[in-house]
């Protein structure tokens, strides 16, 4: 399927790993509750090598401030990145909506600890997958523009 996909011009993939930890995963729904972290962790793992191995760039999204969450966790996850060597990881703070089925918290110290966490892990995926070059970029934008 990759393989297809980048013949037919697909630059990036975007897969949302949100965090390694795996009370963490459950609490927001993101495992099943017979799935194991460490199962779900190898499927990114394996889909991030893939796109590297047939070209196409992998770009993992990471939440951080998610109910439960802690900054050993923030930690393992940038083990876990360290590990995989994305592209490019996008972070961003978790932030309640209304309705949300999720454990009650202060939302004050809830968003406080997300934007810390957010700070810590931004500056590690910077020194983990640097941003393309102004060259880099024109080179894909010319190629998806004009691509037979």
């Amino acid at each position: 399927l990759l393989r297809l996909l980048r013949r037919a011009g697909c630059t990036t993939v975007k897969l949302g790993l949100e965090t390694t930890s795996e009370s963490t995963l459950r609490a927001v729904r993101r495992i099943g509750p017979t799935e194991t972290a460490q199962a779900y962790l190898e499927k990114v793992a394996e889909a991030a090598a893939a796109c590297r191995a047939v070209g196409i760039a992998c770009r993992l999204f990471v939440m951080t401030g998610l109910p439960g969450q802690t900054d050993d966790d923030v930690a393992e996850t940038i083990r876990f990145l360290r590990r995989v060597r994305p592209h490019a990881v996008h972070v961003k703070a978790f932030h309640r909506y209304a309705g949300l089925p999720l454990p009650a918290a202060d939302l004050d110290e809830e968003r406080k600890r997300g934007d810390r966490q957010a700070a810590l892990l931004s500056a590690e995926a910077a020194r983990l997958a640097p941003s393309p070059s102004l060259w880099q970029r024109a080179r894909r934008w010319l190629r998806r523009r004009y691509a037979p």
